[in-house]
């Protein structure tokens, strides 16, 4: 530590929110809207630094400094105090989903299995019996009210820099979540770029639904937050899906500065929230609108600045961002208040921005070679932000995967799984290379697909994933439609078919529309494209939509 006044002066972010405490204890850090409308409850830097403290000592207390712990806690404040104590014990955790839904419990079962954890901080001591099957003998269930209750812990060494902070599991999004270790330097690293990128100080006021398990809130909302000195308001994503105008209230209401989400969350406001409703609000202070996490569709981001310009909303806050939880969290993002700008590549592109800091990403030739600006290829990353590996429960410790690594230029480079070029300096993802679907020699990404069909459908329909079919009679382009339509018009069905095959020189066998919601999805929202293929095939994606005559 150099300059204690600097966040870039912390080894840990630990470190970070002790001296906040100590400097900052009464500056209010984050609260929670009850409902995503009325504040309930709110911790300044210190109490939020005691309340982890006291969860800290209960975990030293049980034994568990250096043990994997799984967090399994919804969104909301106890999350937080949680998770910033198992830092400040030393303990490995693994941020969890809440146990209250089946698809939830699910998850946490999965991740248990790989993560074998020697405890579970969950709300209830007992764990349900799905989850207790899949722990190890052993396994403490501690409750979090029991740790937070309990006296804090004084006097508390400091991690090292490259000690493991958290395992985020990955989406689920191409397979079997994989658990991604990130350490005390990654989360550092990450951070200050991040502050770079969004161009955020203390004044920092943000608004959060995005799951606090998951990267995207986690790293960007809540560490974000602390590293900078600002004020965090969290809602439960549930809140949001419900209403997403809670969300827009809270921007208005708490002069909100910074809040984002996948291009998901625009759109569902561009469905639910109308032209009346959007002229009764101000958002004139958000200045980072963060759109990242899933493709970027440029015309739904334009849609948003139009449909609440009256609001006072500035198209330059737009902020398309890229990254992923092997990064810790950010990668690339513009630079703040330039807004989204966009190519015509194979079709519209949104500029993801370039590297800030130390961070480095070049574009994968087939040989092996970083490729030469305006060519396709693999996206790899590299810099202090990029993990050490993967999760190996039975070592309890990082494990690199030799196959998603590449030496260039006598730097580590990560292979991200995207296909991107660098137009400018800038990046643009183009797909994931397990979504390129090739049919009779022609290279298609299923984004694009996806994108024709969203842009031809007038709004009828509201997801589409597109995926390659291969039998007995060769291979074929299947693309499954969600719709909220009682019955398909033929002329839909028609009018979409063609254009694919204008756009991509190839038809749909089969179109097929199922009911809202009927495509897999991963835990952030992001299509499950696999999944969705296997469930076509095993006819449980539902009954289809009925057809009307033309």
């Amino acid at each position: 530590m150099t300059d204690p006044r600097h966040p870039r002066s912390f080894d840990t972010i630990v470190d970070l929110v002790a001296w906040r405490g100590a400097g900052q204890g009464d500056r209010p850090a984050l609260s929670f809207l009850d409902r995503g409308e009325e504040i309930t409850a709110q911790d300044s830097y210190v109490t939020l630094l005691t309340q982890a403290r006291s969860v800290a000592a209960g975990l030293r207390a049980a034994g568990l400094t250096g043990r994997p712990v799984l967090l399994c806690l919804p969104s909301g404040l106890d999350f937080v105090r949680c998770f910033l104590g198992c830092l400040l014990a030393q303990v490995v955790v693994a941020p969890a989903p809440g146990l209250e839904t089946r698809r939830g419990l699910d998850r946490v079962v999965s991740m248990a299995g790989d993560f074998r954890p020697a405890a579970v901080i969950a709300p209830d001591r007992a764990p349900p019996a799905a989850l207790a099957a899949a722990l190890p003998p052993g396994c403490l269930h501690l409750a979090a009210a029991d740790l937070l209750a309990g006296p804090p812990a004084a006097d508390l060494p400091s991690p090292g820099a490259d000690d493991i902070a958290f395992v985020q599991y990955t989406s689920g999004s191409l397979g079997t979540p994989r658990g991604v270790v990130v350490t005390h330097r990654n989360i550092m690293a990450n951070q200050a770029m991040i502050a770079t990128g969004f161009g955020h100080d203390e004044s920092l006021v943000g608004v959060n639904w995005l799951p606090l398990h998951h990267d995207m809130g986690l790293c960007g909302s809540i560490l974000q937050t602390l590293y900078i000195g600002g004020q965090c308001h969290v809602m439960s994503p549930l809140s949001f899906l419900q209403r997403p105008l809670r969300w827009l209230r809270a921007m208005d209401s708490l002069a909100g500065t910074t809040s984002g989400g996948p291009n998901f969350g625009f759109e569902l406001c561009l469905r639910q929230v109308n032209l009346d409703e959007a002229q009764r609000l101000d958002l004139s202070r958000w200045r980072v609108a963060f759109c990242g996490a899933e493709p970027i569709r440029p015309q739904v981001l334009r849609d948003f600045a139009a449909r609440f310009a009256p609001a006072g909303f500035d198209p330059s806050a737009l902020h398309p961002c890229y990254g992923l939880a092997e990064a810790t969290l950010f990668v690339t993002s513009g630079a703040p208040g330039t807004g989204m700008h966009s190519r015509m590549l194979s079709t519209e592109s949104v500029s993801c921005g370039r590297p800030v800091g130390e961070g480095r990403v070049r574009i994968l030739a087939p040989d092996g070679t970083s490729a030469p600006e305006g060519t396709n290829g693999e996206v790899v990353i590299g810099g202090p932000h990029v993990s050490p590996g993967f999760w190996d429960g039975a070592t309890a410790a990082a494990r690199p995967d030799p196959a998603r690594e590449v030496e260039l230029e006598r730097s580590r480079y990560l292979r991200t799984g995207d296909i991107g070029t660098l137009v400018g300096g800038d990046l643009h993802i183009l797909g994931r290379s397990r979504d390129m679907i090739i049919l009779r020699g022609t290279k298609i990404h299923a984004e694009d697909v996806e994108a024709t069909v969203m842009a031809g459908s007038a709004g009828d329909v509201t997801a589409a994933a597109a995926f390659a079919l291969t039998d007995d009679t060769g291979d074929r382009l299947a693309v499954v439609c969600e719709t909220a339509l009682p019955a398909i018009p033929a002329e839909l069905r028609r009018h979409l078919s063609g254009r694919i095959g204008e756009t991509h020189g190839i038809l749909p066998q089969p179109l097929v529309f199922v009911r809202a919601g009927a495509i897999p999805r991963s835990a952030n929202g992001k299509l499950r494209r696999s999944a969705c293929r296997e469930a076509l095939l095993a006819n449980r994606l539902g009954s289809p939509k009925p057809e009307t005559p033309a």
